[in-house]
């Protein structure tokens, strides 16, 4: 009979017996907190495409401060994911240094006036509207009170933002 030294039998035997049996996990509970905002998508404006505005070829400089130069700003609204019908609009852009109210021009004595609904928007001021009812904007070319214009291709660039309340 083979017999193992006594040695090798003890060994595990107190590396049993001083690592306290198997160990016993105790409870712990913690508080889990999540914090989440869920924002509505974006309002998609006139599908993604910039929004132009052609007053034509036939503008008379002498005629612009008579105000028969206006144009509507054709544009696409779609706020599907609102869940208000009030939305802010916000037309940003650089005013003309002889009226703020309207947009700086190419031309130094021009701007362009724009107005929704037949009000005057202020250029870098949110406006209230509704999503179901958006404005009906327009163009108007106006001319600084005692300036003058020359004949020529003119520009002008703003932006339109549209943001929940």
């Amino acid at each position: 009979m083979n017999a193992l030294p006594v040695r090798v039998l003890a060994l595990p035997l107190l590396l049993l017996l001083f690592s306290g049996g198997p160990a016993q996990a105790g409870t712990i509970a913690a508080t889990l907190t999540v914090k989440v905002t869920v924002n509505a998508p974006p309002c998609n404006i006139n599908d993604g495409r910039a929004i132009t505005v052609d007053f034509g070829d036939e503008v008379m400089t002498s005629k612009v401060e008579s105000g028969i130069y206006s144009q509507n700003v054709d544009y696409i609204l779609d706020c599907a994911g609102a869940a208000a019908d009030t939305l802010n609009m916000t037309i940003g852009g650089v005013g003309a240094g002889f009226d703020a109210t309207v947009l700086q021009a190419s031309q130094p004595d021009l701007g362009i006036r724009l107005s929704g609904d037949g009000k005057v928007i202020p250029l870098n001021t949110p406006l209230a509207i509704r999503r179901s009812a958006p404005p009906v904007l327009r163009a108007q070319l106006v001319k600084a009170p005692g300036g003058s214009l020359t004949a020529g291709a003119f520009s002008a660039s703003a932006t339109l933002t549209v943001a929940y309340q």
